[in-house]
């Protein structure tokens, strides 16, 4: 059966059928009358789709029986019901894959009585009653304390058919029990009820035949138990007789093990104390050597002279002492007097520990270095090649 696009509405179930899709009509028409075993049908127009609109009051689906389970009766009363209305069905023409398989669209009333819903179109996949007794079989549970020996007849008498037909549905279902099939609501013509009247002495051979399989079962499971206890206790002793080896077994190679392992703690000691040392070592000739460095790069820039140029005059100025004042006249020793825009007390620059750091004295048109403003009274450290700008003066920081 096609996946179609269906909807619940109260005691309406909707079907949307696809553009396209071709309905059968002589089917249609017989739903549309009202036939026996299926949910009266009408269409309707919604939109650009039409609808097929099926009539469920009084019905509930076999999905209840997700819930509490099938019971015995009423499994055989609604597969029963079910084969009979294929059966049926087929005898009018109707096409077994227009019967939805889904068990949502599976019905029974109160009494047990099946209804089924049909989607006449033309064309379509089926899978046929087959599909909807494997579904009732492996898809439901069934209740507990009860026997279920027809579920394994009727495995073995049907699901082992190439293809399932309601006939065979319907016989399997008589020998099963016939009385549970005794509907006198599908037997509408004396054809239907001499097939549902059971033979009283076959009834009773065939109780007779049950009874002694049973007996022959009961001995064979007697036996089997008998030779299942014998070979379980041989296997026992022979599985005491592999634990004990086994346990005899891990118990050397525990040892062993622990022996291993307290070799190779002990060489991982003597490993991790080498490492160590070579760590210790590597550790103090590399800070060793970066002492090295650092004394010779501060020897280097005690050394070194520095020079503030003026990039608008080429006047280069030589910094001698650790503290050069920028700004104007008395109050610097870089001065920078001819230009109206530098603050009198504009910056300051400081060498510490080799390295010159430039500070911003409050000025009014600030300081930038490298584009970058400096904010009031912070240390910023420069280095050669750096373009330093007080206000609009540009200065460049030079070595040599």
């Amino acid at each position: 059966m096609r996946e179609a696009c269906y909807e619940q509405e109260g005691n309406v179930l909707a079907v949307r059928l696809e553009v396209g899709e071709m309905l059968d009509m002589r089917v249609l028409a017989l739903l549309q009358s009202g036939l026996p075993g299926a949910a009266k049908c009408r269409m309707e127009m919604r939109g650009e789709f039409r609808w097929l609109l099926f009539d469920t009051a009084g019905y509930r689906s076999i999905l209840q029986y997700q819930q509490k389970g099938w019971n015995k009766a009423a499994f055989l009363k609604t597969a029963y019901g079910i084969a009979y209305h294929y059966r049926e069905f087929a005898e009018k023409g109707i096409p077994s894959y227009m019967v939805s398989t889904n068990p949502a669209h599976i019905l029974t009333n109160s009494e047990g009585t099946v209804e089924l819903i049909c989607i006449p179109l033309e064309s379509q996949p089926g899978e046929g009653i087959g599909a909807v007794l494997k579904n009732m079989v492996f898809e439901f549970p069934f209740v507990q304390n009860e026997d279920d020996s027809y579920i394994s007849v009727m495995i073995r008498e049907l699901f082992n058919l190439p293809r399932i037909t309601p006939e065979d549905c319907l016989r399997c279902l008589q020998k099963l029990d016939p009385s549970a099939c005794r509907q006198e609501i599908y037997q509408s013509a004396p054809k239907e009820r001499t097939v549902l009247v059971a033979d009283v002495a076959v009834i009773a051979q065939e109780k007779e035949e049950a009874h002694r399989k049973a007996e022959e079962e009961e001995r064979r499971k007697a036996e089997e138990e008998a030779r299942r206890k014998a070979e379980e206790e041989e296997r026992r002793k022979a599985e005491e007789e592999e634990r004990r080896k086994a346990e005899e077994e891990a118990h050397r190679k525990a040892e062993e093990e622990e022996r291993r392992k307290a070799e190779e703690e002990e060489r991982r000691k003597a490993e991790e104390e080498a490492r160590r040392k070579a760590e210790e070592e590597a550790h103090r000739k590399a800070e060793e050597e970066e002492r090295r460095k650092a004394e010779e790069e501060a020897h280097r820039k005690e050394e070194a002279v520095y020079y503030l140029r003026r990039n608008k005059t080429g006047e280069m100025y030589r910094l001698d002492q650790d503290i050069c004042r920028i700004g104007k006249r008395e109050n610097a020793d870089f001065d920078l007097s001819d230009n109206p825009s530098v603050s009198r007390r504009h910056a300051v620059l400081v060498r510490r520990n080799g390295k010159w750091y430039l500070r911003d004295s409050g000025s009014l048109n600030r300081t930038f270095v490298n584009g970058k403003r400096l904010e009031f009274e912070t240390d910023v450290e420069i280095h050669p090649g750096d373009r330093l700008r007080f206000a609009d003066e540009q200065v460049m920081f030079i070595e040599q």
